[in-house]
């Protein structure tokens, strides 16, 4: 293989890594799993939720937001149409990606569903040969929240 398919293949390769890592997010969200937001975000990481009336902080204040903030939401996170561009020395990369997100929440009155969609911007880090972080996420673009819930 001539080594301008092999860094085609790397740029690839670190791509999928990337989109897997957004998954998880996805995933670590939806099961309530937030400890295991570490092997997504970097130490440090800088997250800001203000757009969709969330938390701003670094990691590991967000570690203790997380449960307190979304601990009372079942969620269903389904990302789309990521973009992620890989720098050409592969040490840092940029995504963005659309969220659409079906909440349920407990009301006085039962269970109430509203509908939130999303753009979120990432910057990543590779912290190791195949293992990238996030070290700045952003919600940006509040595209549109149906039904939510009055306080």
């Amino acid at each position: 293989m001539d080594e301008l398919m092999l860094k085609k293949l790397q740029n690839l390769l670190d791509k999928v890594a990337i989109e897997d890592k957004i998954k998880l997010y996805a995933q670590n969200l939806d099961t309530k799993n937030f400890e295991n937001m570490r092997a997504v975000f970097a130490p440090g990481a800088h997250i800001d939720y203000t757009v969709a009336g969330g938390a701003k902080c670094c990691f590991e204040e967000m570690l203790n937001y997380w449960p307190e903030g979304l601990g009372g939401f079942h969620s269903q996170h389904l990302m789309g149409n990521v973009q992620v561009v890989v720098s050409d020395d592969r040490s840092t990369a940029e995504s963005t990606h659309i969220l659409f997100n079906p909440m349920t929440h407990k009301t006085r009155k039962g269970e109430y569903t509203f509908f939130c969609g999303l753009h979120y911007d990432c910057k990543w880090v590779r912290m190791g040969e195949d293992d990238w972080k996030v070290t700045e996420m952003i919600e940006r673009d509040l595209c549109y929240m149906y039904h939510r819930p009055l306080p």
